[in-house]
């Protein structure tokens, strides 16, 4: 027994024996590795520089230097006398007296007074000018027709509006001019086309002839407002070039059919609807024809 007990023991010695040189075997592997790293690496380019600067802040880092502090701003080491004067310039910066002003900060910029953006600028003063030169042209136009008219009792059958358009002499009146449904020119139509016609024709003005219609439906042979109001402009444009010889170039007739009626009953709105406009076309520039009105309201152009 005694035998046995001995036979065992020696093996696992010799195990242990064999265990302990194959450790000393690996360790002897990893320093060789571990030399030949080492070579390597000392063979390589290193930036004394920087691997000093890596060094001290290693050490600041972990407390190994107490002397010295990072500035993390820079990047640079901070020697140990002035570690005070930048913690009072940081402190400074980063957390100003509540109670003090901000020297850097912009002061806040004194409104101006500016001109309302509604309002609206002066005309230009030659164009105001023409305006109303435009405007004086016109009434002369108008007023040459409407003494024809009342010499002949018709102008109350005539309406007259200056705008940017120029010069829209209206024919209402009801039935005055045409018949229900019908594009043939009355008797009175004819007078009072006659007696505007000769004032138009020395004028320089193109005009263009609107028909329009009340918003009642048509009856045949008319199957839209469209059609009855283009024929009572044509209508009219044909007495004009056939009675008065205005050229044909200066002369279109346009439908506005029901375009602008009302939806009223009354028979003095239905009238009103139920017409054809001759307008004297302004030949000015828009600029300038869009001053019209303003002269029209402030009574320039011998209004």
């Amino acid at each position: 027994m005694s035998r046995g007990r001995r036979s065992s023991n020696a093996g696992h010695d010799e195990q242990h024996a064999n265990d302990e040189r194959w450790m000393a075997s690996y360790m002897d592997m990893v320093t060789v590795l571990m030399v030949t790293f080492i070579v390597l690496f000392s063979m390589s380019s290193i930036d004394a520089h920087k691997f000093n600067e890596l060094k001290n802040s290693l050490q600041t880092g972990f407390g190994s230097v107490k002397s010295q502090k990072i500035d993390t701003a820079k990047g640079v080491i901070v020697p140990a006398k002035d570690v005070n004067v930048a913690q009072s310039d940081s402190l400074a910066v980063s957390a100003p007296s509540p109670s003090a002003p901000d020297a850097t900060a912009t002061p806040a910029a004194t409104p101006t007074p500016t001109t309302s953006a509604s309002a609206t600028p002066a005309p230009d003063p030659a164009a105001l000018a023409q305006a109303a030169q435009e405007v004086a042209d016109l009434k002369k136009v108008e007023d040459a027709i409407n003494a024809k008219l009342t010499a002949e009792h018709l102008q109350s059958n005539v309406s007259y509006t200056i705008d940017q358009r120029g010069l829209t002499i209206g024919l209402i009146g009801g039935n005055t001019f045409f018949d229900t449904n019908a594009a043939d020119l009355t008797p009175t139509a004819l007078a009072t086309i006659d007696a505007i016609g000769p004032v138009l024709l020395p004028t320089p003005y193109t005009m263009s002839i609107e028909g329009h219609a009340d918003a009642r439906t048509p009856d045949a042979p008319y199957a839209t407002n469209w059609d009855l109001a283009a024929a009572r402009a044509i209508a009219v444009l044909r007495r004009l070039t056939d009675q008065s010889g205005i050229p044909a170039p200066r002369i279109y007739a346009v439908s506005d059919g029901s375009a602008d009626a009302t939806t009223t009953t009354d028979p003095a709105q239905l009238a009103q609807d139920r017409r054809v406009d001759i307008v004297v076309r302004s030949s000015k520039d828009e600029a300038v024809r869009n001053l019209i009105p303003q002269v029209v309201a402030g009574g320039s152009g011998n209004q």
